[in-house]
């Protein structure tokens, strides 16, 4: 007496999970490295915003106390902030020059005044990633704005 054979369940072969396993491999592959790379900029774009939002709060502190605040920079050691407190930290990979800053050389850092009007002493910064990528931050002496932009 023959039975007649039930249908299972439908599956996959083992070559079919195979190449299906390779497909993802080869896409993952690819998009791997782009994510990479996306983190790069994404941390620059995080420095170069606090950087700007250090020196716009710096100048709002002083018009709301009426004080005199200090912005500076420590280059040897690689931080920067508002008054004595120093510290945010500069990533490794950007420099950062200076142009019409204040300098006190015996503490080694570079200042800008932001004053309870609402002025500043006024200042460019060039920030330059990797040695590939520059951007300018100025700073308007007058009107106290902050602004930045890449440059080519």
């Amino acid at each position: 007496m023959e039975r007649e054979r039930q249908p299972g369940p439908a599956g996959f072969t083992l070559v079919e999970l195979m190449v299906v396993l390779i497909l993802i491999a080869l896409a993952s592959a690819m998009i791997i490295p782009k994510v990479g790379a996306g983190w790069g900029r994404l941390e620059e774009k995080e420095f170069l915003q606090e950087l700007v939002r250090t020196l716009r709060g710096a100048r709002v502190r002083a018009m709301n106390t009426g004080t005199t605040v200090v912005f500076g920079i420590l280059g040897d050691e690689r931080r920067y902030g508002v008054g004595p407190a120093l510290n945010r930290k500069i990533p490794d990979n950007i420099r950062i020059n200076a142009e019409n800053m204040e300098v006190d050389r015996a503490a080694g850092q570079h200042l800008i005044r932001f004053y309870p009007d609402g002025s500043q002493t006024g200042a460019e910064l060039q920030v330059i990633v990797d040695e590939r990528k520059y951007f300018r931050i100025s700073l308007n002496p007058l009107f106290g704005t902050v602004s930045w932009r890449r440059e080519s």
